[in-house]
């Protein structure tokens, strides 16, 4: 079955994007970096070293200013990477705030969290799944 033998019953298919704009960040946040909200409600870079801090909301896709961002929740970036492999999934890091790896987190306590894969080697998919706790 093919997109075109699909009953058009809820309408054409879309794009699915959400992007949050105008979002109070750290200085500290760079294009590209993946966020949680902070207990101060400010976004700030994500790490998979605790389930507070894992608690991503999406990925920095611009800064307005330096302390406003827009956020990236689900659809495909602009090409803002360089030389993602397509072929693999990546996970947020539990070693550097913010930063994606293809290796997910192994300590006890750390979380393991895919946050989408490459559309492209410079264009992210941003798909999050479900938080595990490494025990």
């Amino acid at each position: 079955m093919s997109y075109q033998d699909v009953p058009d019953l809820f309408g054409p298919a879309t794009v699915a994007n959400i992007v949050l704009t105008n979002v109070t960040c750290s200085a500290s946040v760079s294009v590209g970096d993946f966020l949680f909200i902070n207990p101060s409600n400010i976004a700030d870079r994500a790490l998979a070293d605790s389930a507070a801090n894992s608690n991503v909301l999406g990925m920095c896709e611009t800064k307005v200013t330096t302390t406003v961002c827009n956020i990236r929740v689900l659809g495909v970036t602009a090409s803002i990477f360089a030389s993602l492999d397509p072929t693999l999934e990546y996970y947020l890091s539990d070693v550097t705030p913010g930063a994606i790896t293809i290796t997910p987190p192994t300590l006890s306590g750390h979380v393991v969290l895919k946050v989408g894969q490459p559309f492209s080697d410079t264009k992210f998919f941003v798909l999050k799944g479900p938080r595990l706790v490494r025990e």
